[in-house]
């Protein structure tokens, strides 16, 4: 348990300008007074609780009736908990203004950003925002530049603010980075790790580490446990996952405005917004026989829980025939890690034990297989080998994939499209342990589990023809290997790729040639990672 002193104490030293635009009226003469708010806490579920955030939205809005001025503004430091080195900021400029904002920490690279603020050609006379980008446990030099609609100067503030340490401490504050042989540029944004090494029954305190392209830590959001599998937005905030029976959704001052608690259900590897104002969750019941095998649809509204697909009523007979390892509690016999919504009521997930990417449509009336990826000899003999798409060409199948994206192009027939993947390249299953994958042709050089057997996993590239029934690899790429976890994402042009397994992400071009790989901090492997620029929620362009 934490105990956390009842105060913040945020003192704020003016400095003369340098390096932000300095002008006469940039210049302020006198000390910012100590700021006071009270948001102890216990431990972390107390903060993603209504009580608390009420708490202290309600001191927030009590300080915001004051009049404050970009050379005299509102300055509290993380107040509502949810990120650690962050900064919230309240003013008022005269003219609608832009805000720019630099933190410059000795020895690291600045961080530089315009902030996002609601109003029309992103100019409002009210300024409300959540500051990230300060190093821990270091000084920090914070500019803050106001720019009128004319690209006018209306003056600039800065101040000093020395973060207190990462509340993970697993989580590193810089990554290794080393840098690849493209010359092409890395695309914007921030890496968000999301987890670490941990399961859905463990109470361990993980977090949102963000690092910048050069391997500095921005910002790290703590969460209950377990760990946060995705962010995903819309007009109300960042979504994520906080622990195993419950979401939160964040809004970018730092306040957390919704949680949503997942009941008689357990999330598990992803999640998606889908087309009835609804979030669709991978999931388990609580306290079924078998696991990773039921999809839910959470009504963002409401907050009501509906299950919508059981894949044992898809897949009666293969379960059936699946097999619960000694001593395991429940039965994984699918362990669907990763789903996508194509259309209005179709999703594409990824089966990790059994090694196959199914297309499923219908899915909030009377769900329908409507086809699958995988081993023909896996499937023999199952009654859902006519499910199966024909592989055109000859490669090794993908082997316990994780993250697979849908990718629509115009120069593609009607019915054709893309799907990355992250190849894991391991031919394992719990369920099956009698099926002999050393023996399937339609793979070789594999890793079995945690064990590469010398050979790499891979972001893999299908082309898939619906008409035809066919899917074939256009694309591939080698990466470390990592039996378990991992993802893969288009961040622009580029192409981003975590091996969990190995700590490591890489960011490659367009043509397959790396730009850089960044190793962080783990106690064996980390889940995800994947890259997002916060626009229009933190940022714009």
């Amino acid at each position: 348990m934490r105990k956390v002193g009842i105060t913040i104490l945020l003192a704020l030293s003016v400095l003369a300008m340098s390096g932000c635009g300095a002008k006469a009226d940039d210049v302020v003469a006198k000390e910012s007074p100590l700021v006071e708010i009270d948001n102890d806490y216990t431990e972390m579920a107390e903060i993603y609780s209504g009580d608390f955030q009420n708490k202290i939205r309600n001191q927030v809005e009590e300080l915001k009736k004051e009049d404050y001025t970009l050379q005299a503004p509102l300055v509290l430091a993380n107040p509502y908990r949810t990120n650690t080195t962050g900064l919230y900021v309240y003013f008022q400029t005269e003219e609608p203004a832009q805000i720019n904002y630099t933190v410059t920490a000795d020895g690291y690279p600045d961080f530089a950003r315009i902030l996002y603020n609601e109003g029309e050609d992103n100019l409002s006379d009210t300024h409300e925002y959540m500051l990230i980008g300060c190093v821990p446990q270091i000084e920090n030099t914070v500019c803050l530049t106001a720019v009128n609609a004319k690209g006018e100067s209306l003056g600039s503030y800065t101040f000093t603010y020395t973060p207190p340490a990462l509340l993970n401490d697993v989580t590193a504050p810089v990554a290794e980075v080393t840098k690849g042989e493209s010359s092409q540029p890395l695309a914007d944004g921030l890496y968000n790790v999301l987890g670490n090494d941990s399961t859905e029954d463990e109470m361990d305190e993980d977090c949102i580490a963000m690092y910048d392209n050069d391997g500095i830590l921005r910002c790290e959001i703590p969460i209950v446990s377990f760990r946060a599998h995705d962010l995903i937005f819309d007009d109300n905030g960042m979504y994520y996952s906080i622990y195993a029976a419950q979401m939160a959704c964040l809004d970018r001052t730092g306040a957390v405005n919704r949680v949503y608690h997942l009941g008689d259900y357990r999330l598990h590897h992803d999640y998606v917004f889908g087309t009835r104002g609804d979030m669709l969750i991978l999931a388990s019941r609580a306290n079924g026989e078998t696991k990773d095998d039921i999809i839910v649809s959470l009504d963002l509204d409401s907050g009501q829980v509906r299950e919508i697909i059981d894949l044992g009523k898809l897949f009666p007979d293969y379960l059936a025939a699946s097999t619960k390892p000694e001593g395991a509690e429940v039965l994984d016999w699918m362990h669907v890690n990763s789903i996508v919504l194509v259309g209005e009521d179709s999703i594409i997930i990824s089966a990790r034990e059994t090694s196959s990417i199914i297309r499923i449509d219908h899915i909030y009336g009377e769900p329908e297989v409507n086809y699958m990826i995988g081993s023909d000899q896996f499937w023999a003999g199952s009654g859902y080998e006519k499910l199966l798409l024909t592989r055109v060409g000859e490669f090794s199948l993908q082997g316990g994939q994780h993250s697979v994206v849908y990718v629509s192009d115009d120069s593609l027939e009607e019915n054709q499209y893309y799907l990355v993947l992250y190849n894991n390249n391991n031919t394992y299953s719990l369920a099956r342990k009698e099926y002999d994958w050393s023996v399937d042709d339609n793979y070789y050089d594999t890793g079995v589990a945690v064990e590469s057997n010398g050979f790499p996993s891979y972001y893999y590239k299908y082309l898939v023809d619906e008409d035809a029934r066919t899917f074939q690899l256009v694309d591939s790429i080698p990466v470390g290997y990592s039996g378990f976890v991992s993802c893969v994402q288009l961040a622009g042009e580029n192409i981003v790729i975590d091996s969990g397994g190995c700590l490591t992400t890489y960011e490659f071009d367009k043509d397959g040639t790396l730009i850089q790989q960044l190793v962080f901090q783990g106690k064996k492997w980390i889940y995800r990672t994947k890259k997002y620029e916060f626009l229009d929620y933190w940022f714009v362009k």
